[in-house]
């Protein structure tokens, strides 16, 4: 159903890489400021803070693509992760019946809070089914994106670097026998689950 996994590895690295562009061009411009007359306080947290970030990112993508990634390694990165975004984040739940849902967890955790670009709430119920709710003041969707999360087969045979990450979230559902729906509530809301 989906074409060669391995010709993904150059978009899977591209998304890896610009996601980590932002923090390490921080670092360089915070690295720079240095030597100049800017408030060595304020410098140094935007060092921080950027470090950070990068170090989150990485984590996360660790995380990702190992197989039976602990659950409570996740929590953790997703906890400074929305702390970092201005997102609320509440669970129920407190386990998962297999540690191999950790990595679509994850995936389809930072795929919704990308749409929510003005902060928000990420509810994430843990049970027989998987359940992420989203809910901000301005959930804003790519068409593509959107189009990949609702039409698998059209994300499993031809993946884009933009949509990269929906479509091997489908190809580890498929792995797993699972299937993720997309649920719209309004245009403040809406659910992901893993089933």
């Amino acid at each position: 159903m989906h074409s060669d996994i391995s010709s993904w590895i150059p978009m899977l690295m591209a998304k890896f890489c610009h996601d980590l562009a932002s923090p390490l061009g921080s670092l360089g411009l915070g690295l720079e400021m240095l030597g100049e007359e800017v408030s060595p306080s304020e410098t140094t947290q935007a060092l921080q803070e950027s470090c950070e970030v990068a170090q989150l990112r990485l984590k996360f993508y660790r995380l990702l693509f190992t197989y039976k990634a602990s659950l409570s390694e996740a929590q953790a990165v997703l906890e400074r992760v929305c702390h970092l975004k201005s997102i609320r984040l509440e669970w129920q739940g407190l386990c998962l019946n297999d540690d191999r849902l950790t990595p679509l967890l994850l995936g389809l955790f930072m795929i919704g809070s990308e749409t929510l670009i003005r902060g928000g709430t990420i509810k994430i119920i843990l049970g027989a089914k998987i359940s992420l709710e989203y809910h901000g003041p301005t959930v804003q969707w790519h068409p593509d994106s959107l189009d990949a999360v609702c039409n698998k087969v059209d994300a499993l045979t031809s993946p884009n670097t933009r949509t990269i990450l929906i479509s091997y979230m489908h190809y580890l559902g498929d792995e797993l026998n699972k299937t993720i729906a997309y649920e719209p509530i309004d245009r403040h809301k809406f659910s992901m689950i893993i089933c």
